[in-house]
């Protein structure tokens, strides 16, 4: 088990993990669109 806090709503590396959440979801959204676009 890691001691370091999860739960705290400190960002890491000073990127806030709800703001790395939504650039993955919208760059699988467009890499799952582009992809379907090219079948």
């Amino acid at each position: 088990m890691e001691e370091t806090t999860v739960e705290t709503p400190v960002p890491v590396s000073g990127v806030p993990w709800i703001a790395v959440l939504i650039v993955i979801a919208i760059l699988g959204l467009v890499f799952v669109g582009f992809f379907l676009r090219r079948r």
